[in-house]
C-alpha cells in the first residue's frame, strides 16, 4: 500500500490519474473481443461493489465491464469516449450540465450508504456528532482519548492513540457528500476544508479509492476514513453513528423499499448515459434495464442479496428511472 502526504504534488497525481483511467480502460478493450466485453463503464467507488457485481450477474444481450475511477473520473472518461455510461454517487452540478451543455441523462439505480469508518482496538461503534467529525478531519483532536470524544461517548473506552485521518487522492462523490454534511454544521470546516468532491483536508494521509482508503485504515490503528457500509463492514472496521438533523444519533441503515432512511448519509447513485447514439447502445439498455429490474433483488453467490449494503430504489424512483431510460435510449426491440 502507498500513500501520500495531503500536500504533494495534487496536480500532478490528479493529471497522472486521469491518464492511467484511459490507459487501463484501453487496456482491456485490447485483450478482450467484442463477444466479451461489448459495453464499458466507470465511475463512483462508493457504488463499485454493486455495479461489478451486477456486471457479472447480467446475463446479456452483450456484457459490461466496469471499473472504479470515482465519481469525478466517470464524467473525464466519458467526455474523451473511452467509456459508454458512467455512474456517479452525486447528481451532476449546475456548472457541469452547463459545461457539458446537457449531453447526458441521469438514471438513479440504486441507494448507497456512505460511513465514516475506524480502526480503535476494542471499539465496535462510536457516535461522532459533526463538530468532532470536523475536529477530527481538521486535526484539532489528535488522539481518541481527547475528553469532547470520551463525552460524547460514555461507557466507551477509548484508547490512547494518534487520530490518523485517510483521504482519497481521486475526485470523489463520497467526499462531497460526506464534506457537505459535516460542513453543515461548522463554518470552520466549510471555510477551511470545503464541499466537494476534491476537498482541501489540511491533515492526514491520502489513498488511491475506497480499496485504498479501506486498506489504509484497515491497517493503521487510530485511523479514521470515508468508506461506502458494505467495504467497511467487510474490511471488519467500527462504524460510527452520525448525527441526523434533531441532533439524534442514528446507525448506518441502508434505504428501505420506499428509498428512504432515518439516516444522514445516505446518497443516489446514479448513471451518466450519453443521449448521442452510441456503438453499445443495445447492451447499455439492456444492462441498466436488467439493474433496474432483478438487479434490485438479485442474490449473488448464494450469501444475500446484493443490496445488503446498499438501498433500492423505491416504486416510483424504478418507474421513473426506466421512463429517463427509455427517453435516452429508446425501448429494446
Amino acid at each position: 500500500m502507498r500513500v501520500t502526504r495531503v500536500r504533494s504534488r495534487r496536480g500532478m497525481l490528479a493529471s497522472f490519474a486521469s491518464f492511467a483511467f484511459v490507459a487501463s480502460l484501453a487496456l482491456v478493450g485490447c485483450g478482450k473481443s467484442q463477444r466479451d466485453v461489448t459495453a464499458r463503464g466507470a465511475g463512483a467507488s462508493l457504488s463499485a461493489p454493486l455495479v461489478a457485481r451486477w456486471s457479472e450477474a447480467y446475463a446479456g444481450p452483450g456484457r459490461v465491464d466496469y471499473r472504479a475511477v470515482g465519481s469525478g473520473g466517470a464524467l473525464m472518461l466519458l467526455s474523451v469516449g473511452a467509456v459508454d455510461f458512467g455512474v456517479r454517487d452525486v447528481a451532476l452540478s449546475a456548472e457541469e450540465i452547463s459545461r457539458t451543455a446537457g449531453a447526458y441523462a441521469e438514471i438513479p439505480l440504486a441507494h448507497g450508504t456512505v460511513v465514516v469508518a475506524v480502526n480503535l482496538p476494542g471499539v465496535s461503534e462510536l457516535r461522532l456528532g459533526r463538530a468532532s467529525l470536523a475536529a477530527l478531519f481538521m486535526g484539532e483532536v489528535r488522539s481518541w482519548n481527547d475528553p469532547s470524544l470520551v463525552r460524547e461517548n460514555p461507557g466507551i473506552s477509548l484508547p490512547n492513540l494518534p487520530v490518523l485521518p485517510v483521504h482519497r487522492t481521486d475526485a470523489s462523490g463520497t467526499a462531497k457528500r460526506f464534506t457537505a454534511y459535516v460542513a453543515k454544521g461548522s463554518p470552520a470546516f466549510a471555510e477551511q476544508v470545503g464541499t466537494g468532491e476534491s476537498p482541501n483536508f489540511p491533515t492526514g494521509v491520502r489513498a488511491k479509492g475506497q480499496d485504498g482508503v479501506a486498506l489504509a485504515v484497515k491497517s493503521t490503528r487510530g485511523s479514521i476514513g470515508v468508506l461506502e457500509l458494505g467495504l467497511a463492514r467487510a474490511s471488519g472496521l467500527a462504524v460510527a453513528w452520525l448525527e441526523d438533523d434533531s441532533g439524534t444519533f442514528v446507525a448506518p441503515t441502508p434505504a428501505d423499499a420506499r428509498g428512504a432512511s432515518p439516516y444522514p448519509l445516505v446518497s443516489t447513485v446514479y448513471a451518466l448515459v450519453p443521449k448521442a447514439k452510441g456503438a453499445h447502445d443495445d447492451t447499455v439498455r439492456g444492462f441498466l434495464r436488467w439493474a433496474l429490474d432483478e438487479g434490485q433483488h438479485a442474490p449473488v453467490g448464494g450469501t444475500g442479496s446484493l443490496m445488503s449494503a446498499f438501498g433500492p430504489l423505491s416504486a416510483e424512483e424504478r418507474s421513473a428511472a426506466v421512463e429517463a431510460l427509455q427517453r435516452t435510449l429508446g425501448v429494446a426491440p
